[in-house]
């Protein structure tokens, strides 16, 4: 998982990013990809036409900077029973 830190008025913390990267919920890699000036591979990965999607090796993200929108989220965590506070990637932009 990867990790990184963010600044918030109380001052900076650590976070772990869970990304979708296939089916479903995947518009964040797709996002993600856009945002690195990769479009032509996130048009492949977002074709429905395309049976086998093109290979992808995370190694070509390292180095690459750009804006990680992040907001408040909700979430209700079944095993307790109680509404926890968390972060969440809103969007990627490039820089």
């Amino acid at each position: 998982m990867p990790k990184f830190k963010i600044r918030t008025p109380d001052g900076e913390r650590t976070r772990m990013s869970h990304l979708v990267i296939s089916g479903e919920g995947a518009m964040g890699f797709d996002g993600l990809l856009r945002a690195a000036r990769m479009s032509e591979l996130a048009d492949a990965y977002r074709d429905k036409a395309l049976k086998q999607k093109p290979p992808f090796n995370t190694d070509s993200l390292v180095g690459v900077e750009l804006q990680v929108v992040i907001g408040p989220n909700l979430y209700h965590n079944p095993n307790t029973g109680q509404d926890e506070k968390r972060d969440q990637i809103d969007s990627f932009l490039p820089l």
